[in-house]
């Protein structure tokens, strides 16, 4: 059982990742000002996009959209708290750095959540970034 669960999850990859890309397209359309942090603009782990809004404080929009039920990481997932090293190593200036939010995609993402993100996203850069 748990080995046909595998491999039926397994069949689906390509067109996962194919719907995450989507997803990030649909992400950097709507915001238009924010940077895509990675690899080839962004596109590194397809269900991962580091994005960053230079000049905002990725605590303050993280706290905030929290509020607003939508759960985000900011930095790179090895910061623990502080300037993401990967991050700067990577020569990315502080601005970009300390303005970066980790988004998640999953399965059941849909482009109205994205959509809603990046809504509230502008939302939170208009009230406390303006």
């Amino acid at each position: 059982m748990l080995f046909r669960s595998a491999k039926a999850a397994a069949g689906d990859l390509p067109g996962l990742r194919d719907r995450f890309l989507r997803l990030r397209g649909l992400l950097a359309a709507a915001l238009p000002e924010a940077v895509l942090i990675g690899r080839d603009g962004g596109v590194c782990a397809g269900h991962i996009c580091c994005v960053s809004f230079p000049g905002a404080r990725a605590e303050v929009l993280q706290n905030w959209l929290d509020g607003q039920g939508v759960c985000v990481s900011r930095g790179s997932a090895c910061a623990r708290g502080r300037r993401s090293h990967v991050l700067t190593a990577m020569g990315l200036p502080p601005g970009v750095i300390d303005g970066a939010l980790r988004v998640s995609f999953s399965r059941e993402t849909s482009e109205e959540e994205v959509l809603t993100f990046c809504r509230l996203v502008k939302e939170a850069r208009a009230r406390f970034f303006p």
